[in-house]
């Protein structure tokens, strides 16, 4: 049987994995612990991503299912991520063309 800190990583491992919301019952069926453990476990994840000023993350629940996500406070240094970068193609590849 894992321990507190240790559902607590393999929640936080799951969520990362999935990319997206995770159902209630699918954590329960993956982790295999009774409901009412892992809505404690949750809320108590919550409230560290909440309360962790370095962490650029948060879990939020969303449908009946759980997600981790960025920050809101972090959109706009992310949305540089995502301008596409102008690329110079170099003198063999001109050549090429």
């Amino acid at each position: 049987m894992l321990m507190r800190d240790q559902i607590k990583a393999a929640v936080e491992a799951v969520l990362f994995v999935r990319a997206g919301r995770v159902g209630m019952d699918e954590l329960v069926e993956i982790l295999d612990i009774p409901l009412l453990e892992l809505k404690e476990i949750l809320l108590e994840m919550i409230l560290e991503y909440n309360n962790n000023i370095r962490s650029g993350l948060q879990i939020v629940e969303l449908n009946g299912g759980y997600l981790l996500c960025t920050r809101p406070a972090y959109s706009d240094i992310l949305a540089r991520m995502e301008k596409p970068q102008k690329k110079r193609l170099s003198a063999a590849a001109l050549d090429t063309l």
